[in-house]
């Protein structure tokens, strides 16, 4: 007898319920929900973690040791992959190879050892985030890329924005992590909930809008970051306690916790009679990219309107706009600005279109730390060149890779490739006329060709210890209207503990200078960053920096404590290959607090010039002015 179609339906369902049975009680653990949340923490220890002729390092250990005080609990995997630096500080990390571990309370148990791996392939990126996906599946994945970082477009000859490791020296351009995360998704067929980059310089539009397929939230800093990097505690505890928190509210606890670690650093410093001063710099923001797309449409909307007038008044405007935007990297040409503050001050000539990119901006940055020496950090940079122009060869290769970002509107690609176009057609050198030195005010006409850049001042003083000029650095002048410069000069000179310095400065539209003096610190070379406050006159020195390690801007910083050994650094001008060396200066031993002020000179014969730098970064040197100082 032959049965009808309904009941051959159900006969199957029935069917197929029974397998369903059977299959689950035969597999038991693999129908048990996944946890709820990974981490996953890409880490390349570099010389973050082996530390500069023995000072400094240890900072991964650092942070591994606090990911241990929580550990991974039944609904929280903390998963991290090891390498890039040959000297591991913590004895549970192998220096030879790469490692996978997964982090628990109190120990890191080791799941796999891998060959020595380069940083700078985005295929090993890749299998790390689709092996941490398979292995440890979970409802949320969060994604944590701790290393150097370098903002969005690679410094040619220098390849790469993020990661430089000890073995290889390579790092991912913006386009390979893009790749990697592309390529995760496809085999896994899972996103993130937050990527998080423990580096430098990574919170920028482009990165934000490349990695915006792929996750919910992005947390990064604008500005360098101190090489202790963030607090892991709070937030994988926060996670540990309730691992179905979404990636915002981890976002904030990240920002906050880091504020709070490196204030505290501060705090202890300054009790033990040392000088770090890190927190004025920190900037941290998460960033929602469900909203980055828009303000890289509103972005688009705006460069279409100041390039329709890029050859009349638009291209000034955009220039003095760049011009008095806070920027990061400590005057190194890393160029990116802060994009809240650039469309402020292009807003009195294109209202209805940097009203909308605010707008935007303040629906795709949640939130943000900063501090005192950053006012302007409103959580997302743009890149948008202004000293690479210095050197047109690689430049040419860096904006090459800037224009492949087809994951930015097109007519922002189109404003910076046509801007730089237009301000490389500027050869000419600041021009002068008229200096005169009178009563202690230097003055002279300084003519720009196209767009103003800045005008500084030098001061050189001729080395009484052999026939030499030592350079003694530049100062910013704040311009004036028009084309006559002036400076008010009193017979005064940064020193630093009485001890004369040369001194270099950047950020010089804000109330806040940053200022960069080249030393040694105990026989390594550093430049002390401090901040100058222009409104009170007062200096405050914040630490000893590296500067750039491996091509990438160092993470590391040093405290200043007595005993330490310091030596000025001083240029000096060799007329037959024109090129400007440091020297060493007299070392002397720090035997107190620093100190460092705006001091009388020494009695002697000093020179003074103007030295502007127009926006095509073309260089122009007066004639001196004679300062005899009694």
């Amino acid at each position: 007898m032959r049965k009808d179609s309904s009941s051959r339906r159900v006969s199957g369902r029935v069917c197929l319920l029974l397998c369903l049975s059977v299959f689950l009680t035969q597999c038991g653990e693999d129908s048990s929900p996944s946890p709820s949340a990974t981490v996953l923490v890409y880490m390349n220890g570099t010389d973050l973690e082996s530390g500069m002729r023995g000072m400094g390092g240890g900072n991964g250990t650092l942070n591994l040791n606090e990911m241990m005080r929580v550990g991974s609990t039944p609904d929280l995997n903390i998963v991290v992959q090891t390498g890039g630096t040959k000297e591991w500080k913590t004895p549970l990390v192998s220096s030879a190879n790469a490692q996978r571990f997964v982090v628990r309370n109190g120990d890191l148990d080791l799941v796999e050892n891998l060959d020595q791996l380069d940083i700078g392939d985005p295929q090993n990126l890749e299998d790390f985030l689709v092996w941490g996906i398979q292995s440890f599946p979970a409802k949320h994945f969060f994604v944590i890329l701790w290393d150097h970082g370098a903002g969005s477009v690679s410094q040619a000859p220098k390849k790469g924005v993020f990661g430089s490791d000890e073995y290889t020296h390579s790092a991912l351009t913006l386009p390979e992590m893009v790749q990697a995360f592309r390529a995760a998704e496809s085999a896994t067929g899972r996103s993130f909930e937050m990527i998080g980059f423990d580096a430098c310089l990574m919170a920028t539009l482009e990165v934000a809008e490349a990695l915006s397929p792929f996750a919910k939230f992005m947390v990064a800093s604008e500005q360098l970051e101190p090489g202790a990097g963030w607090d892991y505690v709070p937030w994988l505890q926060r996670l540990a306690d309730e691992p179905t928190v979404g990636g915002e509210t981890i976002g904030r606890i990240i920002a906050d916790g880091f504020l709070a670690k490196i204030t505290a650093s501060d705090q202890a410093a300054a009790e033990a009679g040392h000088t770090l001063n890190l927190a004025a710099v920190v900037t941290l923001s998460v960033v929602d990219l469900a909203h980055v797309g828009e303000v890289t449409d509103r972005l688009g909307v705006l460069a279409s309107r100041v390039a329709a007038g890029l050859d009349d008044e638009s291209g000034a405007i955009l220039a003095e706009a760049r011009l008095r935007s806070e920027e990061y990297g400590y005057g190194l040409p890393m160029d990116t600005v802060d994009l809240n503050d650039f469309a402020i001050r292009l807003r009195s000539s294109f209202e209805p279109e940097t009203d909308g990119l605010l707008a935007a901006l303040s629906r795709a940055v949640l939130y943000r730390v900063q501090g005192s020496a950053q006012p302007n950090a409103n959580g997302l940079s743009v890149f948008f060149p202004y000293r690479r122009f210095a050197n047109r060869q690689t430049l040419a290769l860096d904006l090459a890779e800037f224009g492949s970002f087809d994951f930015l509107a097109p007519a922002h690609r189109a404003l910076v490739m046509d801007f730089s176009t237009l301000v490389l057609t500027d050869t000419t050198a600041p021009r002068f006329s008229n200096l005169t030195f009178d009563a202690g005010t230097l003055s002279a006409t300084v003519d720009f060709s196209l767009f103003p850049g800045e005008v500084y001042v030098g001061l050189t003083q001729e080395d009484p210890a052999r026939p030499r000029t030592l350079f003694l650095g530049l100062v910013p002048i704040e311009t004036q209207p028009g084309s006559v410069q002036t400076f008010e000069f009193t017979n005064r000179w940064v020193q630093l503990n009485g001890h004369l310095v040369s001194v270099f400065a950047s950020n010089t539209e804000l109330q806040k200078h940053t200022l960069r003096i080249p030393a040694r610190l105990n026989g390594l070379s550093v430049e002390l960053i401090a901040v100058e406050d222009t409104q009170t006159g007062d200096f405050s020195v914040s630490y000893a920096w590296p500067g750039v390690v491996e091509g990438l801007p160092s993470r590391e910083s040093f405290a200043l404590k007595q005993g330490d050994v310091i030596t000025p650094l001083f240029g000096v001008f060799d007329i037959s290959t024109e090129h400007l060396e440091l020297v060493d200066g007299q070392s002397f031993m720090l035997d107190g607090p620093v100190n460092l002020s705006s001091a009388p000179l020494a009695a002697g014969q000093y020179h003074l010039r103007f030295y502007p730098t127009d926006f095509a970064q073309n260089e122009g040197v007066s004639d001196f002015a004679t300062v005899d100082v009694p």
